[in-house]
């Protein structure tokens, strides 16, 4: 009898792609959402410069995008914030 998958894992093993991808990013773009260029906003924080990107995937979604990769990137950049956030809360 095959053992049926439960929701929960699905989802654990769909953030496994999440956290691959951050891995990834990371060593090909090195730290770049902590010490960004800002060559176009340098007026930007980097916890401000990642809600924008933020920004612009839910835009995506929301122009009807139906693309996965649109989704791994928005909840990549929300586990970004929150380290931000953990770092700020003394």
């Amino acid at each position: 009898m095959k053992k049926r998958v439960t929701s929960g894992e699905r989802a654990a093993r769909w953030l496994e792609r999440v956290a691959v991808l951050l891995r990834r990013k990371s060593r090909d773009y090195g730290d770049s959402v902590a010490n960004p260029v800002r060559v176009f906003a340098p007026h930007l924080t980097p916890r401000e410069a990642l809600l924008v990107r933020a920004d612009d995937k839910i835009a995506r979604l929301l122009s009807g995008a139906k693309n996965e990769d649109t989704m791994v990137d928005l909840v990549g950049y929300i586990a970004l914030l929150a380290t931000f956030r953990d770092r700020e809360t003394p």
